[in-house]
C-alpha cells in the first residue's frame, strides 16, 4: 500500500473527525483479514494437488512445480505484507515498528517479483512461437522492474518512520510514488503482452486439429483477462490515492479515501482467488482431455474389430488396457 497526502481539518462531520482513527483501524483490518484469507488459499492449493494424500518422496517431486513455487511464494508474502504493515500501525517504539515495516516491504517486494515471474513462466511458451524475438531482452526488462520495486519499497519505509517536516520528506515520498507507478505499469504491460500472444496463438491454429491445446489456452486467457481487470482496479485506486491531496473537510474525500485504501489492500486475494480458479479448471479440462481420448481409442478399437467375447478370461477385448487413460497427471498449472 502507497503513502498518501493527507490533508486532515476540524469539521462538524463525525468521519472528519475520526478519520485518522477510522483510517488506522482499516489497515489493521486489512492485516488481520489477511491471515484467514492465507489459511484458506493455502488449504484449497493443497485440495487441488492433493498434498493430504501424497505419501511417497516422488509424489512430492511431482508437484514442486515453478509455478506452484509462485503460487504459494505470492500467498504467503502477500499474508506476510499485509499482516506487517498493519502490526507497524500497533507496535510500540522505534525498533518494533521499524522491523514491522521492514518485513512488509520485503514480502511486498517478494510478491511482485513472484508475480512477475508467475506471468512470464505461464506465458513463456506461447512468447517462443508468436514474438521469440523478445526474449532475449525480458532479463534487462524483468531487472527495470525489480530495481524500481526496491527503491518503491525503501522509499515508502523510510517515510514510514519519518515526520512530514523532515526536509527530505516530501522528496522521497514523491520518488516513492513515481517508482511504484512506473513498477506497476511495467508489471501491467507485461502482462496484457502475455495475454495478448495467447490470443495470437489461439487465431493462429483455430483450424488445426489442436483442440485440447485450445481449450486449455481458452482457458488461460479467460483467467487472464480477470486478473488483468483486477490488477488493474488495484493499480487504479492505488495510484488514485498517490496523487491525490485529500482535503479532509468534506466527508465525501474521507470516505473515497477509506474506500480506496480497503480496495488497494485487499486486491491481491482476488487475484491469487482467480488463479487458484484457473488451476482447477485447467485440472479439469486435463481429465475432460483423457477422457476424450480414451473414447476415441475405444471407439477407434470397436470399429477395427468389434467386441468378442473370451469366456476363457470373462472379458472382452474392447476393455483391454481402458485403465491406461484413467491414470492420475499432476498438472503443473
Amino acid at each position: 500500500m502507497s503513502q498518501q497526502m493527507v490533508n486532515v481539518t476540524a469539521s462538524p462531520f463525525w468521519i472528519v473527525n475520526s478519520f485518522s482513527y477510522v483510517s488506522n483501524m482499516s489497515i489493521l483490518y486489512i492485516g488481520w483479514a489477511a491471515v484467514p484469507a492465507c489459511f484458506i488459499l493455502l488449504i484449497w492449493f493443497a485440495s487441488l494437488e492433493g498434498i493430504f494424500n501424497l505419501t511417497s518422496p516422488a509424489e512430492w517431486t511431482s508437484i514442486a512445480t515453478p509455478i506452484n513455487g509462485m503460487i504459494l511464494t505470492m500467498i504467503v508474502s502477500s499474508c506476510f505484507s499485509n499482516l506487517f504493515y498493519s502490526l507497524a500501525s500497533v507496535w510500540k517504539g522505534f525498533h518494533a515498528s521499524m522491523v514491522a515495516i521492514t518485513v512488509s516491504s520485503l514480502s511486498n517486494f517478494t510478491f511482485y517479483l513472484a508475480y512477475f515471474h508467475y506471468s512470464f513462466i505461464r506465458g513463456r511458451p506461447v512468447i517462443e512461437i508468436i514474438c521469440s524475438g523478445v526474449l532475449p531482452f525480458i532479463p534487462a526488462y524483468f531487472a527495470t522492474f525489480a530495481l524500481l520495486e526496491l527503491i518503491t519499497n525503501s522509499a515508502y519505509t523510510i517515510i514510514y518512520m519519518a515526520v512530514s517536516t523532515d526536509p527530505f520528506y516530501n522528496a522521497v515520498l514523491d520518488w516513492g510514488n513515481h517508482t511504484y507507478t512506473a513498477a506497476t505499469l511495467i508489471l501491467f504491460l507485461f502482462d496484457n503482452f502475455v495475454l495478448v500472444c495467447y490470443l495470437c496463438y489461439i487465431l493462429s491454429v483455430q483450424h488445426e486439429h489442436v483442440r485440447a491445446d485450445i481449450a486449455r489456452l481458452g482457458i488461460i486467457c479467460k483467467f487472464g483477462v480477470a486478473s488483468v481487470l483486477v490488477f488493474f482496479v488495484g493499480l487504479l485506486c492505488n495510484i488514485i490515492n498517490q496523487y491525490t491531496e485529500y482535503n479532509m473537510r468534506d466527508p465525501t474525500d474521507c470516505y473515497i479515501n477509506l474506500l480506496l485504501t480497503v480496495i488497494d489492500g485487499n486486491v491481491n486475494w482476488p487475484f491469487l482467488f482467480i488463479q487458484l480458479w484457473m488451476k482447477r479448471a485447467l485440472q479439469r479440462e486435463k481429465r475432460q482431455a483423457l477422457d476424450r481420448k480414451r473414447r476415441e481409442v475405444e471407439t477407434a478399437k470397436g470399429r477395427a474389430s468389434p467386441p468378442v467375447s473370451n469366456e476363457r478370461y470373462g472379458v472382452r477385448e474392447e476393455e483391454v488396457n481402458a485403465d491406461t487413460f484413467l491414470s492420475v497427471v499432476h498438472d503443473g498449472h
